[in-house]
């Protein structure tokens, strides 16, 4: 019986492996539009991603569908990248940050950047290190500013994938949450979700250029 649940442990992690890796046409293209980050005009376009343990929460408006979509996203988004993410209560430990709302004592909790650049229906930031590793993110949204709830939760999810990484949008889809223009879109569908965990596999790098990544996923096809 052990053997059993030893094998089938070990098709799941295979077949877990090969959905993370293998992109067809569309999904690679909208890949390269999405995946790769120049912090300055004549910088590589480089893989940024995650590798630290994500510790999030939420500030200012804490109504229940503000959370429920944060914290649905941030599940989604565990189990897409195998990243460690957890929600929590300690202040000290927090390095992924929203703040919803105007609340004077939640702002004062943002860098100072993003207080003063954001728009009006707020904005999100990140920090990453020289070997292109964030290492924190700060959101922030207006919750007053939206007609309803629709296009405020859209935002919330749009910022968060952008925060792990995700950072460029893309014109090929437009039913993808990383489509350019708004579009309502609120679920985390099979071509979103075959971009995210292709970008978060084990052997695609932070600081990795578009040849290097192109040689992984040939590979891996």
């Amino acid at each position: 019986m052990k053997k059993i649940k030893l094998l089938a442990f070990l098709l799941l992690g295979l077949s877990l492996n090969a959905f993370a890796q293998k992109l067809n046409e569309k999904e690679k293209a909208a890949f390269d539009d999405i995946a790769f980050y120049r912090a300055r005009p004549n910088d590589y376009r480089v893989i940024v991603k995650w590798v630290v343990p994500i510790r999030y929460k939420i500030y200012g408006d804490t109504s229940q569908y503000i959370k429920k979509e944060i914290d649905s996203t941030f599940s989604q988004i565990r189990r897409l990248t195998k990243l460690d993410i957890k929600k929590t209560n300690d202040d000290d430990e927090v390095n992924f940050l929203i703040v919803a709302g105007r609340e004077e004592s939640a702002l004062n909790r943002l860098s100072e950047g993003i207080v003063k650049y954001a728009n009006g229906y707020g904005g999100f930031y990140f920090k990453s290190n020289s070997k292109s590793e964030i290492y924190r993110a700060e959101n922030l949204i207006f919750p007053e500013s939206y007609r309803d709830r629709t296009p405020l939760r859209h935002s919330l999810k749009k910022n968060l994938l952008r925060s792990i990484g995700l950072l460029s949008p893309t014109e090929r889809n437009a039913n993808s949450l990383f489509y350019s223009n708004y579009n309502d879109k609120l679920k985390i569908d099979d071509f979103d979700s075959h971009i995210i965990a292709a970008f978060y596999q084990e052997s695609i790098k932070p600081g990795m250029t578009k040849e290097e990544v192109d040689a992984i996923l040939k590979a891996n096809q």
